[in-house]
């Protein structure tokens, strides 16, 4: 509908036909039925994304209190001269920080109003950037996992090894972001 209201004139967008019926009113009544399965989607992928989105803000939360490596006997952590250190508690803490502002971004879409104007950008939007927050946040957790690895296996000397535990760890999300791209070009048409 929005689309028809750049090509016409505005004045013609309050006019009535036979049946005393505004353009704006029949579109809504013979699309009712869509924006009802409309609602129901995007309800039912808000809730899925939330879901996990908690998930990896309770993991990120649970691991920004497990320090690798353990304490000293004042509470400080063993390796925490360590860069891997530094970059796996960087990286845990912004995964943290991505995962809550996913979360509530799937939140806000569950309690705005389902109206069509609202799935024309608005709802739209918000659901990329939720999964796209999402995404950044396992990212960054996987990132996180990597800089564990190889903080605790770097004094071993096998670097194979953990180089082989971080390609395992960043390929299933690779994968998953190649996929995910093909998603986006749908709402921004």
């Amino acid at each position: 509908m929005a689309r028809v209201q750049k090509i016409i004139p505005v004045n013609y967008t309050l006019h009535r036909n036979k049946k005393g019926v505004t353009a704006d009113e029949l579109f809504s009544r013979q699309h009712a039925e869509l924006l009802q399965s409309a609602k129901v989607w995007m309800k039912e992928t808000a809730q899925s994304g939330s879901v996990v989105a908690a998930l990896v803000a309770t993991v990120a939360y649970a691991a920004e209190y497990t320090v690798p490596g353990g304490t000293n006997q004042n509470g400080l952590p063993n390796l925490e001269h360590s860069p891997f250190f530094k970059a796996f508690a960087i990286s845990i803490t912004v995964s943290l920080i991505l995962s809550l502002t996913s979360l509530g971004t799937f939140l806000n879409i569950l309690r705005s109003p389902f109206e069509y104007k609202n799935f024309h950008h608005s709802l739209p939007f918000k659901l990329n950037l939720g999964f796209l927050l999402l995404f950044c946040s396992l990212l960054v957790s996987m990132l996180s996992f990597a800089a564990t690895i190889v903080l605790l296996i770097h004094h071993q000397k096998i670097w194979s090894i953990s180089l082989i535990y971080v390609v395992v760890a960043i390929l299933p999300f690779s994968a998953f972001g190649l996929n995910h791209n093909r998603f986006y070009p749908v709402f921004f048409k």
